[in-house]
């Protein structure tokens, strides 16, 4: 069964009410959006949800609501250039998304090649309840070179 909105390949903007506490697997997969703002209250995006939506440049989502992100979620989302958690200051924020991938604290899954293919920055943050890491999840990602875990100084260099 294809996504609700599966390639209709001339959308470009999706406003998500801040209702939806889940995004369907393959929901927005194959479309044209460019900039993706997750509501509040979502708990879970479901595998292959924006997979291949390859203009969608960049990401915000919220720190306390966000569980699990499935198998493919991001796959093959090969423009995007920031994951950032919502912020009031919003400059702030763009300039925190050209340079750090930060995992919201409430992700405890992110499934097999959820990221796979991304042109992602420097550094990644760790969600500290990270519970389970599919495989692949970041692979072919290129760019990321320092990991570092939520709430401690430890890091991790890749290369």
């Amino acid at each position: 069964m294809a996504g609700l909105l599966e390639d209709l390949s001339r959308i470009n903007v999706v406003n998500i009410p801040d209702t939806v506490v889940r995004i369907g697997a393959r929901s927005i997969k194959g479309t044209s959006i460019t900039e993706l703002a997750l509501p509040e209250k979502l708990t879970v995006i479901e595998d292959s949800a924006f997979e291949n939506c390859t203009k969608l440049t960049s990401v915000t989502w919220h720190d306390h609501t966000l569980e699990k992100i499935g198998n493919a979620a991001f796959k093959g989302c090969t423009a995007v250039k920031g994951l950032t958690l919502a912020q009031e200051n919003v400059a702030e924020s763009s300039t925190k998304a050209a340079q750090i991938i930060e995992l919201p604290d409430s992700v405890t899954v992110i499934g097999e090649e959820a990221f796979s293919g991304l042109k992602l920055p420097q550094k990644l943050i760790w969600s500290r309840c990270l519970s389970d890491l599919g495989t692949n999840a970041f692979s072919g990602c290129t760019g990321i070179s320092v990991v570092r875990f939520a709430d401690s100084e430890e890091t991790m260099h890749l290369f």
